[in-house]
């Protein structure tokens, strides 16, 4: 067995190579920002935490933001935490093929009652073509966020939002970043018969109709609130694999890919005449996030 000699030179790039190594790695680390919005008391408590990447976006110059202790406009949407007003105390980061909700509620515009004014983040994702994120000047790529806004006397219902998780993501070439808003506790909904949780079912080809049904809890509790939720169908095996269009699948029991709801559990009568032979996976979404799935084959 030979030893590898490493030279003066060698050693004296090391260093380098590894400083380039950790600063590649950490432009293109996914970061994520996230923002909680809960029920708490009386009132609504919106708070921020995480990261951001900024290597995600690009610097589209300093604002001065007008002072005001926060914002929210859920059928635009934008979501705005404190600002102190401070000249040139904001950049605007432009987000590029940012994709999402287009809103996370009915609700029009209203000022929060108190906020922080500790990141001055202000997220509107689709403006101007596109979207941007504003936050302080002194803020360092992947360092955490903090901040918190309140809306007094208020409910998520007079609020105008609706429970469930938002994310928003941009990928900028080889780096990406996103944004999850969760209004409430984390949904999470559960397959029921006549298709297996384990993913056994196998059904006739010729069956007509499998019914589809998920139960939901809540913050691991189960509820019967349930919100409106959707179907999706794609074909993971057997035949051409992806997304199934809903007209091919959608019956006269039902309203386009909207689950119906029956004694506390999402119901859809999906049709099985033009699918043929194959492995499918159902999935049930709510604002628009995927919070459950089935699978179950056809032969």
């Amino acid at each position: 067995m030979k030893t590898k000699i490493i030279t003066s030179t060698q050693k004296r790039k090391l260093p380098i190579l590894l400083a380039l190594a950790m600063f590649l790695a950490a432009s293109s680390a996914e970061a994520t920002i996230l923002i909680n919005a809960n029920e708490v008391g009386n009132d609504v408590v919106f708070s921020l935490s995480g990261s951001f990447n900024t290597a995600s976006a690009s610097d589209s110059g300093i604002v001065s933001p007008a002072p005001g202790p926060g914002e929210i406009e859920p059928n635009t949407p934008l979501l705005k935490f404190s600002t102190s007003g401070a000249a040139g105390s904001v950049i605007i980061w432009t987000l590029p093929n940012i994709s999402g909700p287009s809103a996370f509620g009915s609700g029009s515009f209203l000022p929060a009652d108190s906020g922080a004014s500790n990141s001055n983040l202000e997220f509107s994702p689709f403006i101007k073509g596109g979207g941007t994120l504003n936050l302080y000047t002194s803020y360092v790529s992947g360092t955490s966020l903090s901040d918190v806004m309140t809306f007094s006397g208020q409910s998520f219902s007079s609020l105008g939002i609706t429970p469930g998780s938002y994310v928003w993501s941009w990928p900028n070439g080889s780096v990406s970043d996103n944004l999850t808003l969760q209004i409430g506790p984390s949904y999470s909904a559960q397959v029921q018969q006549p298709i297996n949780a384990d993913r056994s079912s196998v059904f006739n080809v010729h069956r007509g109709v499998v019914p589809v049904k998920f139960t939901l809890t809540q913050g691991g509790v189960a509820t019967c609130a349930l919100p409106p939720a959707t179907i999706a169908l794609t074909r993971t095996d057997g035949g051409t694999i992806g997304a199934i269009d809903e007209y091919v699948y959608s019956g006269s029991a039902d309203t386009g890919s909207n689950f119906r709801i029956d004694s506390c559990q999402y119901v859809y009568n999906l049709s099985t005449g033009a699918l043929g032979p194959g492995t499918y996976r159902v999935d049930i979404s709510i604002g628009g996030s995927v919070v459950g799935s089935g699978t179950f084959g056809l032969k």
